[in-house]
């Protein structure tokens, strides 16, 4: 399980700086990344991305430098604005008017 965790990180950090070096070549990509969890029993979330950036960097030949936020706070309006916009997806796909 934590060989799939790594290679999902992977995946996800080469896909970012894939797409920020493709819109302009640069030699450091900043990239932030917030972990909603409770260390020390929860840091794996975040560590993985930490674990796997030499060899982005080395496969990409570029400089990373990431920011890695872990805490436990409310997500807040944030998960209200989602369950709204799942809410909306849902009406829409079964409107009754809809052909």
């Amino acid at each position: 399980m934590n060989r799939f965790v790594r290679y999902v990180a992977l995946l996800a950090l080469l896909l970012s700086v894939i797409g920020a070096v493709a819109v302009s070549a640069q030699e450091t990509v900043n990239i932030t990344i917030r972990c909603k969890s409770s260390p020390p029993e929860e840091d794996w979330r975040c560590n993985n991305f930490a674990e796997v950036e030499e060899e982005v960097e080395a496969e990409l030949g570029i400089e990373l430098n990431l920011t890695l936020l872990q805490d436990n706070i409310d997500w807040g309006r944030l998960q209200e604005r989602v369950r709204a916009f799942v809410g909306s997806r849902h009406a829409a796909r079964h409107h009754p008017l809809r052909p």
